[in-house]
């Protein structure tokens, strides 16, 4: 899971991020929302005319479905994500320059969720100074 706030939500903005963090090969599963139609025109070119995609993209049209009858595609997961980085995330700090924070803190305490300690000492040794 990763998470990073945008000035727009718009194709221009998520295509470069998608590029960015998501392995080549994966899955991108979403809603109909306009934004995502063109993940699954995204293409490596092999030379002489050749291309592969990139990503394989699933949606599930919210207008007809909650889950897709065929594929099975929801967005359940992602929602109840992002309810819980909304309540986790106190209205006061809800500004450009701290919500990349709360970003970070939601995530790492649901990577090391029922083992903080651990992950607390796990980060502490894997920081590194540079002097």
């Amino acid at each position: 899971m990763f998470a990073v706030t945008v000035e727009k939500r718009d194709t221009d903005t998520l295509i470069p991020l998608i590029l960015k963090f998501i392995k080549p090969g994966s899955i991108i599963r979403s809603d109909h929302w306009p934004v995502y139609f063109g993940i699954e025109d995204l293409e490596m070119d092999l030379g002489d005319g050749l291309s592969l995609p990139l990503y394989e993209w699933e949606g599930v049209n919210h207008s007809l479905h909650f889950k897709d009858p065929e594929t099975g595609v929801h967005t359940n997961t992602i929602e109840g994500t992002w309810n819980g980085v909304k309540r986790s995330i106190p209205v006061r700090r809800r500004t450009k320059k701290q919500v990349q924070g709360c970003l970070f803190e939601f995530i790492w305490k649901r990577r090391n969720e029922g083992n903080l300690w651990n992950g607390l000492l796990a980060a502490l040794r894997d920081v590194k100074y540079d002097y």
